[in-house]
């Protein structure tokens, strides 16, 4: 969004621009699904430390334009993305950008909870151990506490860590995702 040249210019979301740094930002974004034209033009500015919603009703293209933050969009043969997409002035869709690399950064909870078939535990302690975060058990199982009391499922599952995630009811294990995807702290670069 251009807040210069919005029809409905906001003084708090001006105040916000100002207070807050640009994390993503978007510039005519297309997306095909072959000859299917599924998202056209879509310009916005995601402010870094904030909460964005994207609201409308299904099939306008949320999903998938969320998709294109983290390229999981790359995953499907027949879609294309085009415009611009940085992340911290970085072009996202440029070659020498690793999507793998990409996704450690921007990481994403769906509508639909997709647990890893492990147990709790490893589901939290995945993230952490893949990017080499600890070197103590004792580090690692204090990240996954952490983790799991930020998502507000800890005092459910602290007394069986070691059952299958995919065992808890679908509350449980959309808490459980959103524990996977904090349990990572961020990274500067």
């Amino acid at each position: 969004m251009n807040l210069e040249t919005s029809e409905m210019y906001d003084h708090n979301q001006a105040k916000a621009v100002v207070e807050h740094d640009v994390k993503f930002q978007c510039e005519g974004v297309d997306v095909y699904y072959g000859e299917s034209h599924a998202i056209k033009d879509v310009s916005v500015d995601l402010l870094d430390k904030t909460v964005t919603a994207f609201i409308g009703p299904s099939g306008c293209g949320k999903s998938t334009f969320l998709r294109c933050l983290n390229r999981m969009n790359d995953t499907i043969d027949i879609c294309r993305v085009t415009g611009s997409l940085k992340l911290d002035s970085e072009d996202i869709y440029d070659r020498k950008v690793d999507p793998v690399q990409l996704r450690a950064r921007v990481g994403m909870v769906f509508q639909k909870p997709n647990p890893f078939p492990k147990s709790i535990f490893d589901n939290v302690a995945y993230g952490p151990r893949i990017h080499g975060l600890t070197s103590k058990k004792s580090e690692l199982e204090e990240i996954v506490e952490k983790s799991l009391r930020k998502a507000a499922i800890w005092n459910e599952v602290k007394d069986r860590l070691h059952a299958p995630g995919t065992g808890l009811s679908g509350g449980q294990q959309q808490r459980l995702c959103i524990a996977r995807a904090i349990g990572p702290p961020p990274r500067c670069c």
